[in-house]
C-alpha cells in the first residue's frame, strides 16, 4: 500500500517535472525569438536611418552644387546634426556656409591634410563656436551626459563611420600646429583630457575622429576625440 502511494507520487512529480520543464522551454523559446525579432528591427530601422541619410547627403550636394559637401556629422544623444564640409585650406568654412556665402557662423570642415577620411588614423573637424549646431558638443563638458555612452555617427556617400566617445579636452591644443597621424598628437589629447573613459585607453591601431570648436582664443577651444567602432 504505501509502495502503491509512493509509486503514484513520485510518477506525478515526474510528470510535473516534465510539464515545467516544457514550459519553461516554451517561455525561453518565445523570449529568445522576441529577442531575436527586436534585433532585426532594430538592425532594420539603423539600415534605413543610414540609407536616408545617405540619400539625404547626395540631394544637398546636388541642391547646393558644392562638391566639397563631403558627409553629415550625427550625435544623436546631444541631438546634434551637421553638414560637414572639406576644402583645400583650413580658413574658407570657417566663416563661410555651404551655399559659399559669407557667415560668421561659418561650416563644420575636416581638415584638409586628412587623405583618406575612412582610413586616416586621425581625421579632425573643426567647427565655430558661433554655429548653432556643431557647438552642442559644449554639452559634453557636462559630466553625466560624458559618461553616457555617446556615439558619433560620419555619413559619407557611399558609407557610415561610426565612434565611441573617449575623452573631452579644453587646454587648447593647436590641432593645426600638430603633424596628423602622430602619436604625439594623441598623447597631448590624453595628458590634457579632462574627462576620459576606460582611463583613455587609446591604443597605437585606433582610428580616432577629433572635432575641434573653435573660438578666437585658442585657449578656450574644446575638443573631444572618439575612437572608432563601424567602418559600414
Amino acid at each position: 500500500m504505501v509502495k502503491d502511494i509512493i509509486s503514484r507520487f513520485l510518477v506525478s512529480f515526474g510528470i510535473w517535472i516534465i510539464l515545467f520543464s516544457s514550459i519553461t522551454m516554451v517561455v525561453d523559446s518565445t523570449k529568445e525569438e522576441k529577442n531575436i525579432t527586436n534585433s532585426n528591427k532594430q538592425a532594420s530601422y539603423a539600415e534605413k536611418k543610414t540609407n536616408k541619410r545617405i540619400t539625404d547627403l547626395k540631394k544637398l550636394i546636388e541642391e547646393k552644387n558644392n562638391l566639397e559637401i563631403i558627409g553629415a556629422l550625427e550625435i544623436e544623444s546631444i541631438d546634434l546634426y551637421s553638414v560637414v564640409t572639406k576644402t583645400y585650406d583650413n580658413s574658407y568654412y570657417q566663416n563661410h556656409n555651404i551655399g559659399f556665402e559669407v557667415s560668421e557662423k561659418g561650416n563644420p570642415f575636416i581638415d584638409y591634410r586628412v587623405d583618406d577620411i575612412a582610413s586616416d588614423r586621425l581625421v579632425v573637424i573643426y567647427g565655430n563656436y558661433n554655429n548653432n549646431g556643431i557647438n552642442k558638443i559644449n554639452t559634453l563638458l557636462n559630466r553625466d551626459r560624458f559618461n553616457k555612452n555617446t556615439i558619433i555617427n560620419l555619413y559619407l556617400e557611399d558609407k557610415i563611420l561610426s565612434y565611441e566617445l573617449v575623452l573631452v579636452e579644453t587646454n587648447g591644443v593647436n590641432l593645426q600646429g600638430e603633424k596628423l597621424n602622430s602619436d604625439r598628437v594623441v598623447n597631448k589629447l590624453i595628458d590634457n583630457a579632462k574627462y576620459c573613459k576606460d582611463y583613455c585607453k587609446i591604443g597605437s591601431d585606433d582610428d580616432l575622429l577629433i572635432i575641434e570648436l573653435f573660438d578666437k582664443a585658442p585657449s578656450s577651444n574644446l575638443i573631444v576625440v572618439a575612437k572608432k567602432i563601424i567602418d559600414a
